[in-house]
């Protein structure tokens, strides 16, 4: 069982002053290595490994690890479940106006292909009429009929 914070930093193969990035990577890597689905039979070594990092993520001497959040290319820390809560509540708000910003789109490109259908089909029954009529004056002049009707 690991008791000091040297201890598990000795286990994951660091000095006293890794910072939290060094302890994650080494975590990582090691895990990486000793984790039993890569075919590794000493599952001591794998769980001695996982206690560290995880004494290490409940350090209660600043180092939480497990409260922090990465924004862009900074870690922002919550504090408590309330910060998180706010921080929840503003991803969610931001998601509907995403969501009903979609829908929006959605239904002024269902107008505008329904009235791109109808101005086709209007088309379409101007371009029968014309050869209709045409196909008509066709007949017409090949019987010989006038226009005025002889």
């Amino acid at each position: 069982m690991i008791n000091t914070r040297n201890e598990a930093l000795r286990t994951l193969g660091l000095t006293t002053n890794a910072k939290e990035s060094d302890i994650k990577a080494a975590y990582k890597s090691l895990v990486k290595i000793y984790h039993p689905d890569t075919g590794n039979q000493n599952v001591s070594v794998y769980q001695r490994i996982t206690e560290a990092y995880e004494f290490l993520c409940n350090d209660t001497k600043g180092y939480n690890i497990s409260n922090q959040r990465i924004v862009g290319n900074s870690a922002v820390r919550h504090g408590n479940n309330s910060d998180y809560a706010t921080w929840e509540k503003k991803v969610r708000k931001h998601q509907e106006e995403k969501n009903r910003e979609f829908e929006k789109k959605v239904e002024e490109y269902s107008k505008q292909k329904k009235k791109q259908d109808e101005e086709y089909k209007k088309a379409m029954d101007a371009i029968h009429a014309i050869r209709a009529a045409q196909a008509i004056e066709a007949m017409i002049k090949a019987n010989g009929i006038k226009k005025d009707g002889k």
